[in-house]
């Protein structure tokens, strides 16, 4: 047999038993032929950081059902041929400098997954996208370009996740309102949302508020107040309004009663919460950290019954409801810089479960003795407490005491009782 013969012949070999090929962070400018691999299922392109060019023949691997092309940052273009993928379920293409997806992506009618975080040339999505009838979860994060969401998004049947987070779209259409089945809607740093009425539509739609979990509205820097239908969302577990100008939270929130963290971080805005929030009995985490114009807690905060973690860190609380001695799962109290904050409820030692205070550079004067009754307390922080000046006698009682923080205070001496006690 001759050299040309045997080259022939090696090329002409099909490989039907190939599923898996990972050809990632390798040096390739274009992928092959795929037209000898006609079995494969998973494809794995990954940082290949030189890829200019995916072959056409790509659109062969109709058992496909995996394939990524993330951070190929040279890529720009995806051929049509991708849209023969009929089995396609997760297309990652994230980190690529692709402008803009072929119309065949809209064939791809088994696709779950479509990832295109920080694909920062893509301006458009194909209307051909609203045909991905089980697609589950679109994220779009950091698509800096991208200005529009199609209309027609609701066709979008399956939609759980859509993620638009700081992105350039600047109109969330009316479509969303009427996704059924979405569970994730994150908008994250979507500079442009003021309290647009198809917004308050997501609250009121039965349907959609009955399914969504998370909502993360962080960083919207024009939201400047919430509908009251907040409280038709009856099964959210996240809410997520952080870095915003809210001034306060509707009273409806009491109606989440499934709603398991609330982030409020640096809404310097916001004064007070409702009266309601003590209505949230599934709620494990408070984050207040920098809301600077927050001056008190709801008295009646024992009736947050699960909550695990309090965090009122940068805030102008005066003082902490006596009433946190009945939160029995409270784990971590952190009111770190509270400058107006001098004293700690005296019965605080009754939270058998607490076992993280963190009042570092704060305005504490002194630390109640109760706390040397504490049973599962690890870590006591007053970094930088420049006006307390001693510990409780008997704080070697705590057993579960793992380590103390006084450095930056006046503390003095410490108690005889953990005399051999050494700061870590």
């Amino acid at each position: 047999m001759s050299g040309d013969d045997a080259n022939t012949n090696t090329n002409n070999i099909v490989l039907h038993n190939l599923k898996f090929l990972d050809l990632s962070c390798s040096k390739l400018t274009k992928t092959p032929n795929f037209n000898q691999i006609p079995n494969l299922e998973r494809l794995n392109l990954g940082f290949c950081l030189d890829l200019l060019e995916v072959h056409t023949s790509v659109g062969a691997l109709q058992r496909l059902v995996y394939l990524s092309l993330s951070g190929c940052s040279y890529l720009e273009h995806l051929p049509e041929s991708l849209g023969n993928l009929v089995c396609l379920k997760e297309l990652n293409v994230s980190y690529c400098t692709i402008k803009q997806l072929p119309q065949t992506i809209g064939n791809l009618r088994n696709l779950v997954l479509l990832n295109l975080t920080y694909c920062h040339n893509l301006k458009s999505l194909p209307n051909t996208i609203t045909r991905l009838n089980r697609l589950e979860t679109l994220d779009l994060y950091h698509c800096l370009n991208l200005e529009e969401l199609p209309e027609n998004l609701d066709s979008l049947e399956c939609l759980e996740n859509l993620i638009a987070s700081s992105t350039g779209v600047k109109h969330l259409p009316d479509a969303v309102t009427r996704l059924k089945c979405l569970k994730t809607l994150d908008l994250h740093h979507f500079l442009s949302i003021k309290m647009p009425l198809n917004l308050s539509s997501v609250c009121f739609d039965t349907e959609v508020s009955q399914n969504l979990v998370y909502l993360i509205l962080s960083c919207c820097i024009q939201l400047k107040e919430f509908p009251e239908s907040l409280g038709s969302l009856t099964n959210l577990s996240k809410l997520d309004l952080s870095h915003n100008v809210i001034q306060e939270l509707p009273s409806s929130i009491g109606n989440l009663t499934k709603l398991v963290h609330l982030n409020l971080t640096y809404c310097q805005n916001l004064k007070r919460l409702p009266a309601t929030t003590s209505r949230l009995k599934s709620l494990k985490t408070i984050q207040l950290h920098g809301c600077g114009s927050l001056e008190c807690l709801p008295e009646d905060i024992e009736q947050i019954e699960d909550l695990e973690n309090l965090i009122v860190s940068s805030t102008s609380i005066t003082s902490l409801p006596n009433t946190i001695r009945r939160c029995k799962c409270l784990k971590m109290l952190n009111v770190h810089d509270c400058k107006s904050l001098s004293y700690l409820p005296p019965a605080l030692g009754d939270i058998q479960s607490l076992e993280v205070l963190r009042a570092s550079s704060s305005a504490i004067m002194a630390i109640p003795d109760s706390i040397c009754i504490s049973k599962s307390l690890k870590i006591l922080d007053f970094r930088g407490c420049s006006n307390l000046h001693k510990l409780p006698a008997y704080l070697s009682n705590i057993e579960s005491l793992e380590e103390i923080y006084i450095s930056g205070t006046n503390v003095a001496q410490l108690p005889h009782s953990i005399d051999g006690y050494k700061e870590p």
